[in-house]
């Protein structure tokens, strides 16, 4: 192999191994423009608020009626919601892993440490699933 095709082998490897990165938020919600037919009015566009990029849509399959339109935009609404506070959320729940881990290191009562030990797993488990390091295809 030549140099060059070393080089783009190497090239391509590192952008492989790069981590992929969602886009910043925060995330809003909009109405798309030109519905034209009922069963659209619950659709909704997730976009970046930063550069108006759409990212996502939710939509009411089920025909017209309301609670197919407010099922749709109440999905639309949890999502924002969940990714827009994601990153705090990782920060709290850290800090008081950091904080309980402290507590179980350093208390000599034993029901403590108990139940210290079950919240730093706890923890452990829920930052492993915030933090993408689950399995999703299960």
């Amino acid at each position: 192999m030549s140099n060059d095709q070393n080089d783009i082998i190497e090239e391509n490897r590192r952008e492989m191994e790069e981590e992929r990165q969602p886009t910043p938020t925060p995330w809003g919600i909009k109405s798309p423009k030109g519905l034209t037919r009922k069963d659209q009015e619950g659709d909704r566009l997730i976009y970046s608020l930063n550069s108006n990029e759409h990212i996502a849509e939710t939509f009411q399959y089920q025909g017209h009626s309301t609670k197919d339109q407010e099922t749709s935009i109440a999905n639309a609404e949890f999502i924002v919601r969940a990714v827009n506070s994601h990153e705090e959320l990782l920060k709290v729940i850290k800090a008081l892993r950091s904080d309980i881990a402290f507590v179980l290191t350093n208390s000599p009562q034993t029901h403590v440490k108990e139940v210290a030990s079950l919240s730093v797993k706890y923890a452990d488990k829920v930052l492993t699933k915030a933090e993408g390091k689950e399995d999703l295809t299960k």
